[in-house]
């Protein structure tokens, strides 16, 4: 899911799925039906007229409790077995959003270049005399 979420976030609703359409995983087709679901509340219950005009502002999964269970085999043979769920969170907000997608790009070296001189320019001394 972590891919599938990476991939939706920053971007238009409709343009997301779309992009989904192509995706062929598992984690796709949960999102699909997730965006439709996400629009279709956004106009019922939080009232907004257009929700195609909406990006995707957060979208993130989150692993919950691992659900451990045992199946029985023959001669008294126990297999543990692991049932993983995942929460994943998106949240829809109105207008363009972003230029880009994905997460923001990283700094370029000119600009840690000025954060840093902004940072010694700052600088104070505390307790003067």
């Amino acid at each position: 899911m972590w891919y599938v979420c990476e991939l939706v976030r920053n971007r238009p609703v409709d343009d997301a799925l779309k992009q989904l359409q192509f995706t062929f995983r598992k984690g796709a087709e949960i999102m699909i039906e997730m965006l439709n679901e996400a629009k279709e509340r956004a106009k019922k219950e939080f009232n907004i007229e257009y929700p195609s005009n909406t990006f995707i502002a957060e979208a993130f999964p989150i692993q919950s409790e691992i659900v451990y269970g045992y199946r029985r085999h023959a001669h008294d043979r126990f297999e543990k077995h692991r049932y993983r769920y995942t929460h994943v969170f998106v949240r829809l907000e109105e207008g363009e959003g972003p230029g880009h997608s994905g997460p923001e790009p990283p700094p370029s070296g000119w600009t840690k270049m000025a954060d840093y001189y902004k940072y010694l320019r700052d600088r104070r001394i505390k307790y003067p005399l």
